[in-house]
């Protein structure tokens, strides 16, 4: 956010916390004692349409204007908070985390999009995320609000394990296990070690390179204990990785598996899931949503909109994703991952045109 806003904020830890420390996700707040009120944290009010079409410049322009909370939210691309207008009077206002494209990752926001949908059809909790019809941002809705608009608390692994935000990947899939069983009640560790099984397997599937400690969180209320949030950062990351000579990507998982960051082995992961305390039966489930959730979203990607009216740049992100499932696919479905691999033969036949 610093280097793509030069001169809007002064270097230094106090002077970023002063800028955003009223409009972070979850309950934690950070004020100035000397402000005689605090900037408003809901961020631009804006409707959908307006926040996806709005020229980029502009968008960012309003969002970090003098008197506005800027957007704390952790990561490495440019991220804002938008809050669209209840469209009836008796629904509330939605709040949303729009994030624009990235010019170092092409096709960024499309990946993170058809990962994201991946993940909900698989029936982890997801959720509602839009892209624009050029692919260029994307937005996702907050879940750190309940349904009356008041703030939940979230805070991610990497916090909970008292590690520094550069020892994200410092850190292991058993480790994660390990926080989850400590930090979730009786009432919710069960299901919270199923959902980060599910998670990992997912993640390893569709060679997601960055699933780090801060890719992972837990969420919890006033009356809510603790339990594994919503899946918020799914994507294809390997995209953006050198090509091995078979086709996978010269990368590995951001956290460890049995002491490797290699992509997990059906058995590595069949492990994983006794350390989660998943059944033979309910794995055999995740791998059966697994598969049906990949060809599903993949089918999406030329359902949606045609591949044709994307930019070139954007369709090569979106063809090597698909060629990524395909691999990932091929030791639980030789069928399905064919069907993949063959719907990114013909999104690579668009290339040429």
């Amino acid at each position: 956010m610093l280097a793509r806003l030069p001169g809007r904020v002064e270097p230094g830890d106090i002077a970023l916390l002063r800028a955003v420390g009223c409009n972070m996700i979850g309950l934690i707040q950070a004020a100035d004692s000397k402000a005689t009120a605090l900037p408003s944290s809901a961020g631009l009010r804006l409707g959908v349409t307006e926040a996806l079409q709005m020229e980029e410049g502009s968008l960012i322009d309003l969002a970090f204007d003098v008197g506005n909370a800027w957007p704390g939210i952790s990561g490495g691309f440019m991220k804002l908070f938008v809050t669209s207008p209840a469209a009836a009077p008796l629904e509330r206002d939605r709040h949303w985390i729009v994030k624009v494209a990235d010019g170092d990752r092409p096709g960024l926001c499309a990946v993170e999009y058809f990962g994201m949908c991946a993940a909900r059809s698989m029936g982890l909790e997801v959720p509602e995320t839009i892209i624009s019809d050029d692919y260029s941002r994307y937005m996702v809705e907050r879940f750190d609000l309940d349904a009356t608009g008041e703030q939940l608390g979230f805070a991610d692994l990497c916090a909970i394990s008292g590690s520094h935000a550069a020892d994200k990947y410092a850190s292991s899939a058993e480790r994660i296990v390990g926080m989850l069983e400590v930090a979730c009640d009786s009432s919710t560790v069960a299901c919270s070690l199923d959902g980060f099984f599910a998670q990992y397997l997912l993640a390893s599937v569709i060679r997601n390179g960055d699933a780090h400690l801060k890719n992972f969180g837990l969420l919890y209320g006033q009356t809510c204990p603790a339990t594994l949030s919503p899946v918020y950062d799914m994507l294809s990351m390997a995209v953006y990785a050198p090509k091995r000579n078979g086709g996978d990507a010269d990368d590995g998982m951001a956290l460890t598996l049995n002491g490797s960051r290699r992509w997990p082995t059906p058995a590595m992961l069949s492990g994983l899931a006794r350390r989660c305390k998943v059944s033979h039966e309910r794995e055999a489930f995740w791998v059966d949503r697994l598969v049906t959730a990949l060809v599903d979203a993949a089918r999406k990607t030329t359902t949606d909109r045609s591949l044709a009216d994307v930019d070139a740049p954007t369709r090569a992100a979106i063809v090597r994703m698909l060629e990524l499932w395909s691999i990932g696919l091929r030791p639980y479905n030789s069928v399905a991952a064919e069907f993949v691999r063959q719907l990114s033969r013909g999104g690579t036949g668009l290339l040429a045109r």
